[in-house]
């Protein structure tokens, strides 16, 4: 959910096809301690929306869930995924700036279908796998269309998306409190479930 001070402007590709900030952005705005919790806040959102999801396979969806929720900021060098990555992460901010294609449900569709075919790797199906990674994809970009500098989330729509949970704010602290509630609970509830799924299966014997 980091905040660049300076949008960019957009530029024209192809005939008539608006890219949104399509500028160089190298605004520094992720700061120590915030960086850190605000990336956890879009794990922890990525993780909650695939345990609810997928509770059968929690301990795969929960960290499936959370690394894609870390993908749309691959256009930020200072994030937790791009600063494991800078050259690719540098490369993407100077042609798309940042909040621009990777903050957009188009983006997410790409990354889901791009790990279409990685699910069996970690004991989840094909369509399993692409639709928790688009989800996660797209709770980062629902989180960002909360702050006041939003997304264009709806590209190529000219619309953008924005609210009012400043980054690093008292409100997104609590947003972050209650995704990790919700984590907790959907974790809990699927275990119980298995367990008693388990007992009955026992006792039929």
């Amino acid at each position: 959910m980091a905040d660049a001070l300076d949008l960019g402007s957009s530029a024209l590709i192809g005939v008539g096809v608006q890219i949104p900030s399509l500028a160089p952005n190298a605004t520094q705005y992720l700061l120590g301690r915030w960086a850190f919790m605000l990336g956890v806040t879009h794990a922890l959102a990525g993780a909650a929306v695939a345990a609810m999801v997928a509770p059968r396979q929690r301990t795969a969806a929960v960290i499936l869930g959370a690394v894609s929720g870390l993908v749309a900021d691959i256009d930020e060098p200072n994030s937790i995924l791009g600063s494991k990555i800078p050259a690719i992460s540098t490369t993407m901010n100077l042609i798309f700036g940042h909040r621009g294609l990777t903050h957009t449900v188009i983006f997410a569709l790409i990354i889901a279908c791009l790990g279409w075919g990685l699910g069996p790797l970690i004991g989840l199906t094909r369509r399993r796998f692409a639709f928790l990674t688009f989800l996660g994809v797209l709770s980062h970009v629902a989180l960002d269309s909360l702050t006041p500098m939003g997304t264009q989330a709806l590209w190529p729509l000219p619309a953008r998306l924005a609210g009012p949970i400043r980054t690093g704010s008292l409100p997104e602290m609590a947003l972050a409190l209650v995704l990790t509630v919700m984590l907790w609970m959907s974790v809990t509830r699927a275990r119980a479930t298995g367990a008693s799924t388990r007992s009955q299966a026992g006792n039929e014997r």
